[in-house]
């Protein structure tokens, strides 16, 4: 049993403006591990806590229900090297050579506190 994939959210997808390329998305983070399926399990619970303490800090990153529901809050774009610098712990140009995807000149983003939040954990 694992824990999140904390970096599922940033992902390559047909570009909205030019459907012919693709381009970068930040869509936050994936999580899976639900804590009531580790009850009783030692090992497992331990990482489905460590886990929990994760997810919420990722989630504390989020837009709230209100935040979301404002298009100009979801549907913006960082050029590439901004994008880097909110998660200077995460080598994007790395991940990109890893997946076989050019570097883009920027990221779509859809959850912009994403990226921070990430690099603060």
């Amino acid at each position: 049993m694992g824990g999140p994939n904390l970096s599922n959210g940033i992902a390559p997808g047909p570009d909205p403006v030019d459907n012919s390329r693709y381009a970068m998305f930040v869509v936050g983070q994936s999580f899976g591990l639900h804590r009531f399926f580790a009850a009783g399990c030692g090992e497992a619970e331990r990482v489905a806590d460590l886990t929990h303490d994760i997810e919420t800090r990722l989630y504390a990153g989020f837009l709230t229900p209100d935040e979301r529901s404002n298009p100009t809050n979801r549907y913006g774009t960082l050029p590439y090297d901004e994008a880097q610098a909110q998660v200077p712990e995460m080598d994007f140009g790395l991940y990109l050579d890893q997946i076989g995807f050019e570097r883009p000149d920027g990221f779509y983003i859809f959850e912009p506190g994403a990226l921070p939040a990430l690099s603060e954990v």
